[in-house]
């Protein structure tokens, strides 16, 4: 089954924000898309701070697409395609009775948008682990400094003592969390974190 699917952000050439959006081609069944207004008053209902930095990022240059798709087996929460695209599995955003991990989700998103930038940067040299992680951490400082610390949090507290589920992506993050700048960060978020935003998660 396709599942039920949102596009969210589409960018047209002549930036018509009344063209006609273009169902992907692997959603089979049309009558399952939602409509683009449910996802977005959902998504700022229930995850205001993770809206408002998904806002942003559909504003950059190279973010063609957002998708929200709910599928029948969950192989990853979020995934970045060569051509732009961005892709959430709704149900992670779905169950509002468990704890929401906004943190968590903003963490997902920049390094989401990370390798849309690797793509396009990297000329394919770098790793693309430690592009994406990096890439995610200095958005991360970045919004913290503007007043949300929520990803910035996530990186120094939790994340820095994630496994990860291979050696080649466990190096990459060993390597961040060894650099100069992630130590920079820690300690930013240590004098900081009590005049910017976060969730509890």
């Amino acid at each position: 089954k396709a599942g039920k699917i949102a596009i969210v952000s589409r960018k047209t050439k002549n930036n018509n924000a009344n063209a006609k959006l273009q169902t992907p081609k692997f959603v089979e069944d049309k009558k399952s898309i939602i409509p683009i207004g449910e996802v977005d008053t959902f998504l700022a209902h229930y995850y205001p701070r993770f809206y408002q930095i998904y806002l942003d990022v559909q504003k950059d240059p190279l973010t063609e697409e957002i998708i929200f798709v709910t599928k029948d087996e969950h192989t990853f929460i979020s995934n970045s395609t060569r051509n732009g695209k961005i892709v959430f599995d709704l149900s992670y955003f779905e169950d509002t009775t468990k704890p929401k991990e906004e943190n968590f989700k903003i963490w997902l998103l920049l390094h989401s948008l990370g390798i849309l930038h690797y793509y396009k940067e990297s000329n394919n040299q770098e790793n693309i682990t430690f592009f994406k992680f990096n890439y995610a951490l200095h958005k991360a400082r970045e919004y913290a400094e503007k007043s949300d610390c929520g990803a910035l949090k996530f990186a120094v507290n939790r994340w820095k003592s994630k496994k990860l589920s291979t050696p080649s992506k466990q190096a990459a993050h060993d390597k961040i969390i060894n650099s100069e700048y992630y130590k920079e960060c820690e300690l930013w978020y240590q004098n900081n974190s009590k005049n910017c935003s976060s969730s509890n998660d």
